[in-house]
């Protein structure tokens, strides 16, 4: 429903366009501003979840072409150069051993380069260990976590967009509804009031009256 704040004068001729009845516009321009509010904040957030999901599709590349490849070949360097250390190591036992059993070394010198020995080799292993656990399952973890990410924020994107399309659906309705509150001739003739034509029970269309959907106005 709606109030009737001006009406034509019975018996008026009128062209196709002109203006009939003008109704209350106060709780369409509510509800437009209501709408263009929500509009906006839903845009944001749309906004914003583009970009959340735009930074998450980066971080799967950034990680799987990017963090993941420098990890493993820090690692694989520190591999080699344990690895050279190890042959390196076990030369000098080598020599430890060959100049001992001349006279030339005691067996404390022995002992301390199989020492270094066993440290080479304990380090190159646990370096095998982390490449093998950063290939087998880090990698793995941190993609699953990256994707699962991924397809959240691209959830929360397409539902942000869902909003967007249902506020602005809204508004338009809310906007329409604003265009018909001043209804206007399709075409030419005279105006009668309800009290002069033959549905004179209907309500009498006028200036405070509350009219209806359907309602035959004029």
């Amino acid at each position: 429903s709606n109030t009737v704040i001006w009406v034509v004068e019975n018996g008026t001729y009128v062209e196709p366009g002109d203006e009939l009845v003008r109704l209350d516009t106060l709780f369409m321009e509510e509800q437009i501003a209501e709408r263009t509010k929500y509009a906006l904040w839903t845009r944001s957030g749309a906004e914003q979840s583009r970009a959340n999901l735009e930074r998450a599709k980066l971080a799967v590349g950034e990680y799987e072409h990017g963090r993941y490849i420098v990890a493993l070949k820090t690692l694989q360097k520190t591999y080699a150069v344990q690895e050279a250390r190890l042959l390196t190591a076990q030369d000098l036992l080598d020599h430890e051993k060959r100049m001992a059993e001349a006279g030339y070394k005691s067996e404390l010198d022995v002992e301390e380069k199989t020492f270094a020995v066993t440290r080479a080799e304990l380090d190159l292993n646990l370096t095998a260990i982390q490449i093998e656990v950063l290939e087998q399952f880090t990698k793995k973890e941190e993609l699953a976590d990256l994707k699962g990410n991924l397809r959240a924020s691209a959830a929360r994107h397409e539902a942000n967009e869902e909003r967007v399309f249902a506020d602005n659906s809204r508004l338009e309705t809310a906007e329409k509804e604003m265009l018909h509150c001043v209804v206007k001739a399709e075409k030419a003739g005279m105006v009668i009031h309800p009290s002069s034509a033959r549905w004179k029970n209907a309500p009498e269309v006028e200036e405070g009256a509350t009219v209806h959907k359907d309602q035959v106005l004029l």
